[in-house]
């Protein structure tokens, strides 16, 4: 049995789709490559469901706080790094590749994308250091490595005469009952060793207060105009609430499964070019003019989940918990359980939850939609 999903876009997703698996195979919809731009690597001849999947709720990949406090509340030390990272990627002829990612971690060592999983507790105040690592082994600036587009607002000095000091940042917890100034304004942003900020950032350390009930959250990077390549380039993770009800614990109140068979699962897609780096594709205006990395909408044709491509995951007969985060830049995902490889509608799923946390009962569905940046448990 697996589950499958059907990718659309936007504009087409009644008439248009392609169905993948949470083994995930897909076929995408995306623009013809332009003029110039580099080869890319291949969707729908590489292979699939061989790569395990990770479960972010690993216990060696949950964030684990400093020891130290903060006015009596945990203090967590997060940066973000530059490094190079197995994406299940393979060449033309098989060989493994790496791809330059960006991640959260506490150093460079043991950053990953995605980034690893919070698991906090409703109403138990936390507070994160978060920092622009973005620098080389001198310590200098690194420059972005996706295509930029200086004719958007975007987040740079207001004065030409101090140029950017390395590439912007601010993490934004998404969904989180957060103050202001913790919440990750994209006028917050910051650049490596807080060198420059800008206009509505606050302070160092984030402040939140996980006043709301057990949900799924997530958190990103949300610097002004250029969210979506941080973003693309591995700025995201899982931030999981708890509370009495939903403890994540084997004999938790609700009868919920319990790790490992809860398991948060984050889809993303992406484009690659044929040595396994990430491509974000740009359109020049016209001839000799920059080329604008803005596009209308996105949809790359290698599904990711957990920063996999195309995973496969060993599963016993049994009720598995699955908290969905849609992590596209535009892209939806219809999904469905089929008997074997068939495409027919196999057993109902269950949906229990949502971006705001647990419903009053399950719902069962034939199929679930979920669009960019959703959840549901």
């Amino acid at each position: 049995m697996s589950v499958h999903l059907a990718a659309m876009s936007r504009a087409r997703r009644i008439e248009r789709g392609a169905v993948l698996g949470f083994l995930l195979a897909v076929a995408c919809f995306f623009s013809a490559p332009v003029q110039g731009q580099p080869a890319l690597l291949d969707a729908n001849s590489h292979p699939k469901f061989v790569t395990p999947r990770p479960n972010p709720l690993d216990p060696g990949f949950i964030v684990q706080p400093d020891g130290t406090t903060m006015a009596g509340e945990p203090l967590y030390n997060i940066g973000i790094f530059q490094f190079q990272q197995s994406l299940g990627l393979v060449d033309v002829l098989g060989n493994p590749l790496l791809t330059t990612v960006w991640g959260y971690g506490k150093d460079a060592t043991s950053a990953t994308y995605p980034g690893r999983t919070f698991v906090a507790h409703s109403y138990a105040p936390i507070n994160v250091l978060w920092t622009n690592n973005l620098v080389d082994m001198d310590g200098m600036p690194l420059p972005h490595f996706l295509p930029l587009d200086a004719s958007l607002m975007w987040a740079m000095p207001m004065d030409p005469m101090y140029p950017m000091s390395g590439v912007p940042v601010v993490t934004h917890l998404h969904g989180g009952h957060n103050e202001s100034m913790s919440d990750g304004l994209p006028l917050a942003w910051f650049t490596p060793g807080f060198a420059q900020k800008g206009s509505t950032w606050g302070k160092e350390i984030l402040h939140y207060d996980l006043d709301q009930e057990a949900t799924t959250l997530w958190y990103h990077d949300h610097a002004l105009g250029i969210t979506r390549l941080n973003v693309y380039a591995g700025l995201a993770g899982f931030f999981l609430l708890r509370d009495d009800q939903d403890t994540g614990l084997r004999d938790n109140p609700l009868g919920l499964p319990a790790f490992p068979y809860e398991v948060p699962i984050v889809i993303q897609d992406r484009m690659f070019t044929g040595d396994g780096q990430l491509y974000y594709p740009s359109m020049p205006e016209e001839p000799g003019q920059p080329e604008p990395s803005v596009l209308p909408e996105f949809f790359g044709d290698f599904i990711l989940v957990n920063g996999q491509a195309w995973p496969v995951i060993a599963v016993e007969p049994r009720t598995y918990r699955l908290r969905f985060l849609n992590g596209s830049d535009s892209r939806f995902y219809y999904m469905w359980i089929t008997p074997g490889t068939s495409m027919a509608s196999g057993p109902a799923i269950h949906q229990f939850g949502t971006d705001g946390g647990l419903l009053y009962a399950p719902v069962p569905l034939s199929q679930l939609a979920i669009g960019p940046g959703e959840r549901a448990d």
